[in-house]
């Protein structure tokens, strides 16, 4: 059996605004369902896949009772990210 080893360099991006923000904040706190995740006070690392995140928008949405357009505004945001083969890898820190 072989080991693989791959570096993992973090690049930040510009934070998101408005209702995307706060959606930011909770996939942070809701990491745990992403299925991979390491964390520590302020800091979350996880690997998230688009269906999960999809979901978790749409969790979002309704718990906030928000509308279409701020859901729209989220979505954006979510499809902005680096995804890789429908994955993302996430450093999020506050």
């Amino acid at each position: 059996m072989g080991l693989d080893i791959g570096a993992v360099q973090i690049k930040y991006m510009e934070r998101p605004g408005g209702v995307a923000l706060k959606f930011a904040w909770y996939l942070a706190v809701h990491s745990h369902e992403a299925g991979w995740e390491v964390g520590s006070d302020g800091n979350v690392i996880a690997e998230y896949d688009l269906d999960t995140v999809l979901g978790l928008v749409n969790d979002y949405v309704k718990s906030e009772g928000l509308g279409s357009d701020d859901k729209a505004a989220i979505l954006k945001w979510v499809h902005s990210l680096p995804w890789k083969n429908d994955v993302v890898m996430l450093h999020v820190n506050w």
